[in-house]
């Protein structure tokens, strides 16, 4: 994945369960929590380019250091609150952005089954 100049990787999770009640399959999410100085749309721009397999990588700004509301609902317990996300201290006061992929129901070639 490439990121631009001037941001900076700042914590990374990833988990893998039924999060979506998918009769077959196993949800997966992936995300990265980044720092950045300025240019929103730069960095919108930069990730609509980007997917993983063919999945869309997403971008959220968390301003005040929060994760929006229509944001939080896309992410599997407990990493929708950033105190899950082990962030330096006083990242609040920055300028962060999260980046991230969920896949709901990946069976994958070995048809994974998470229940």
């Amino acid at each position: 994945m490439h990121h631009l100049p001037g941001t900076e990787h700042l914590s990374l999770r990833a988990t893998i369960g039924d999060f979506s009640d998918n009769e077959q399959g196993c949800d997966i999410f992936l995300g990265e929590v980044r720092r950045y100085v300025d240019n929103k749309d730069e960095i919108i721009e930069n990730y609509l380019e980007q997917d993983v397999k063919g999945y869309k990588i997403q971008v959220a700004f968390l301003d005040d250091g929060k994760i929006p509301n229509d944001v939080i609902q896309a992410i599997p317990e407990p990493l929708n609150n950033l105190a899950e996300w082990e962030l330096p201290p006083k990242t609040d006061q920055q300028r962060l952005y999260l980046i991230y992929l969920l896949v709901l129901g990946y069976e994958g070639d070995t048809k994974l089954n998470c229940r």
